[in-house]
């Protein structure tokens, strides 16, 4: 897996080429073969605790918190992860907010329904052979 230094670097690359966030969280599903929400959160270069205290401060009143331990179980899903839990639709439109998409991409991705025509292509992940970095 990559690191968040090389996680950054990844997505200014990206950026640079052109790519928006739902390409960038596509690469890094095929790339790194994360689940979707895991490669969302990655292409906005948000760590778990960024997400879930921007969930909190956004949609939860009063002491109600989103903790980290729920968003990875999400992040876990679908079935066949250990700990996995299926997001509510609401909770998915509201990461997809924070993620700058629209419910819409998280949940087609989540469904491997975002294969869309050239975006299959497989690209060598960050200090694999013949990569370089760049500042």
């Amino acid at each position: 897996m990559p690191t968040k230094q090389q996680r950054e670097i990844l997505c200014a690359r990206w950026r640079q080429e052109g790519l928006d966030v739902d390409e960038i969280a596509h690469r890094f599903r095929m790339d790194y073969r994360v689940r979707a929400l895991t490669a969302y959160r990655w292409a906005n270069d948000l760590l778990q605790r960024q997400v879930v205290d921007a969930y909190s401060q956004r949609f939860l009143n009063g002491d109600k918190r989103l903790h980290p331990q729920r968003l990875s179980e999400y992040e876990n899903w679908p079935p066949g992860e250990l700990g996995g839990r299926e997001p509510p639709l609401s909770m998915l439109s509201r990461f997809a907010a924070i993620y700058h998409t629209t419910t819409a991409r998280p949940v087609a991705a989540i469904s491997n329904e975002d294969n869309s025509e050239g975006r299959e292509t497989q690209h060598p992940p960050l200090g694999a052979p013949g990569t370089t970095v760049s500042d």
